[in-house]
């Protein structure tokens, strides 16, 4: 999941969740992303 730049270079981290908690962790997700800003950004090509 992108977290921000190092440089510019992307930055990532991984959500780790007990056996059978997918939507908890989607759910983490979709809420990191949109109080970040990370769920509309694009990357430049």
């Amino acid at each position: 999941m992108p977290c921000g730049k190092s440089g510019h270079l992307p930055v990532g981290f991984h959500l780790v969740g007990a056996p059978l908690s997918e939507a908890k962790l989607l759910a983490a997700g979709r809420l990191f992303e949109a109080a970040h800003g990370f769920a509309h950004q694009q990357a430049a090509l």
